[in-house]
């Protein structure tokens, strides 16, 4: 039996909800990120209170940071943020 899609009315008919089928937002490592970014911001103003940056230096270290970090995000996630991808059911008819 081929594959077919179903419609929104057949899923209400079976009583199927469909917003119960698109995948849930993982937010496991948020937390994580959070901390790592507050240790960041904590190890920079230690480098720049210990080794007495000048304000260019301390620019330039930022920049730095902010264009790796950037090209990671780019590179895992192209456009942002992971959308939902909502694909049609498919069931034997």
């Amino acid at each position: 039996m081929p594959k077919r899609s179903y419609t929104l009315e057949e899923l209400r008919l079976n009583k199927i909800q469909a917003e119960q089928l698109l995948s849930p937002t993982d937010e496991t490592l948020s937390g994580v990120r959070t901390g790592l970014q507050a240790a960041g911001l904590a190890g920079l103003t230690a480098l720049a209170y210990g080794a007495h940056l000048q304000i260019e230096q301390l620019l330039s270290v930022v920049l730095g940071i902010l264009f790796v970090f950037t090209a990671d995000q780019a590179r895992m996630l192209p456009g942002g943020r992971q959308h939902h991808i909502c694909y049609p059911v498919q069931a034997f008819a």
